[in-house]
């Protein structure tokens, strides 16, 4: 039986290894942007489950997008 990749071995091969080329990293990068920012303007009451609290969830989003805007100013 194969033994199942972890998150990040399966981002780094979505990123590396895709049938698109490099078109997929601009794909990945543009929805974890497009995400953060979805969250970062919801609600709490839109947030729906009980695993991880809503604010969690936003620190995660603010992080993301400050370290995407860091990484684009660099480039």
């Amino acid at each position: 039986m194969k033994k199942p990749q972890t998150n990040t071995q399966f981002i780094n091969h979505l990123m590396n290894y895709s049938q698109q080329g490099a078109l997929i990293q601009a794909f990945v990068l543009t929805a974890l942007e497009k995400y953060a920012e979805s969250i970062k303007t919801l609600p709490p009451e839109g947030w729906t489950t009980e695993m991880i609290s809503f604010d969690g969830w936003q620190r995660c989003a603010e992080e993301t997008l400050t370290k995407l805007e860091a990484h684009y100013k660099q480039s």
